[in-house]
């Protein structure tokens, strides 16, 4: 199924949120020239770009090609445009912020979000130095998203920027996430109710967090309205047919830590869906739904007793009754890998 992102009237509501006033050191400024000709730098004959697009080509480099002691952050080979290797990049980028080259700094740590290293230091890093950029960061990852198929680089790089987007949980970004938790597409449908969770972050009485998250939850000035509607589109995720999409809810409601959802995590807790991975005579089962809901329920202050994972001669009992996912890819597109991960599991 190829990605088609909400309609752009939908999207077009985020516009004004992620907008914010030129500063000294803002990324519209460094990247003006390039967004008022990214069309015609491109050579592009495709469907009208969003403004959030046109932000994203030239902040990622497609329209001005940067490099760096002859080292190209884009490369073009006969199947398009990709991103150099990732530990280069990272590297290259290091160095970049120890000098005043900041355009250069922005477009290669903007690569550190769509494409990083294994290292999940790299992501921090990079996103910790564009985060003095404020709103921009966001509206070059939302681009990203908004991207027409045939644009080149930006399209295979999608799930990712939804990744990085639910990472960064901003409340600037509600509805774009609201929109997304509709989506057709159950990957990004997941990132979205992820990322209402963040957005609707309860800081339990040690301010802790579940188990396993990466991303930096605070809790943020929300209405009492735009709670309801997180809640709602969350509670209803819980029994969406699809294991990807109530892993994101079980995590949410762990986030959002209201009491009359703890029984609706103890049915989580026993969810049928599992993922097998290794040899048959030493294999792992998991069972990511009951294992995010186990880590929910933790702050609670409950515990399940039916296990999420075993290995071995366990793993095989453990199996019996489920429903087996490993292969399961119904409803995202086979064409996106991303290494961006906001949580420490396999959904």
């Amino acid at each position: 199924m190829r990605f088609r992102p909400a309609t752009f009237a939908a999207l077009a509501l985020i516009a004004l949120t992620i907008s914010a006033p030129v500063r000294a050191d803002d990324a519209a400024r460094l990247f003006r020239d390039e967004v008022i000709d990214a069309p015609a730098r491109l050579g592009w004959k495709g469907p009208a770009l969003s403004d959030e697009t046109r932000f994203a080509v030239a902040a990622t480099g497609l329209t001005w090609q940067p490099a760096v002691d002859g080292a190209p952050l884009i490369v073009h080979d006969k199947h398009g445009a990709a991103y150099a290797d990732a530990e280069t990049r990272y590297r290259t980028f290091a160095e970049l912020r120890r000098s005043d080259r900041k355009k250069e700094a922005f477009a290669w740590a903007l690569s550190l979000l769509l494409d990083p290293p294994s290292s999940d230091s790299a992501w921090v890093t990079a996103n910790d130095y564009l985060s003095s950029y404020g709103p921009d960061v966001d509206k070059a990852l939302v681009g990203v998203l908004q991207a027409p198929e045939k644009l080149p680089l930006l399209p295979t790089h999608q799930y990712a920027a939804m990744d990085s987007l639910t990472r960064r949980g901003s409340p600037r970004l509600l509805p774009l996430f609201l929109t997304l938790a509709e989506s057709s597409d159950r990957y990004l449908r997941s990132r979205a109710i992820a990322a209402l969770g963040i957005i609707d972050y309860h800081a339990g009485p040690n301010r802790d967090t579940v188990p396993g998250l990466l991303a930096n939850p605070r809790e943020s000035s929300i209405s009492a309205v735009q709670e309801r509607l997180i809640s709602e589109q969350v509670r209803r995720a819980a029994t969406d047919s699809n294991w990807r999409v109530r892993a994101a809810a079980a995590l949410a409601l762990g986030l959002m830590r209201d009491d009359n959802d703890a029984l609706l995590l103890e049915k989580l807790a026993r969810d049928r869906a599992y993922i097998s991975t290794g040899a048959k005579s030493s294999r792992t089962v998991v069972y990511p739904v009951r294992q995010q809901a186990d880590a929910a329920l933790a702050r609670f202050n409950r515990q399940h007793p039916i296990p999420a994972e075993a290995q071995g001669r366990d793993a095989d009992k453990l199996a019996r009754g489920g429903q087996d996912v490993t292969k399961d890819a119904s409803g995202i597109r086979r064409d996106q890998q991303s290494r961006v991960r906001f949580v420490e599991a396999a959904w």
